[in-house]
């Protein structure tokens, strides 16, 4: 399942996961759970996340244009789920990239 997110981020669910393995959606949710103690959800969107934080720092998209390519619509979410994960928002990251280039 791993494999999957972190290859089909952009478009991956666990009720699309579960129909290509013929495996109960619940299961399979449990199951990744189990394993690596975070749900599906959380590790879809760390990896959405994790893809948008390197596209800001490699690329000039905006921001907007980022979060619709890693497959997270909403824009407050995206947002509120970065900060919460690198501790500043993406606008800030692209700041400290340009400063560092002058």
């Amino acid at each position: 399942m791993i494999k999957e997110i972190t290859q089909n981020y952009q478009n991956i669910s666990l009720n699309n996961l579960a129909r290509q393995t013929n495996h109960n959606r619940s299961y399979l949710g449990s199951t990744l759970k189990k394993e690596t103690g975070i749900s599906f959800s959380k590790a879809l969107t760390d990896q959405r996340l994790l893809v948008a934080y390197n596209l800001i720092n490699i690329s000039n998209k905006t921001i907007l244009t980022i979060s619709h390519e890693v497959g997270i619509s909403n824009q407050t979410f995206f947002y509120k789920k970065f900060q919460e994960k690198f501790g500043q928002t993406p606008n800030n990251i692209r700041k400290k990239k340009k400063q560092l280039h002058y």
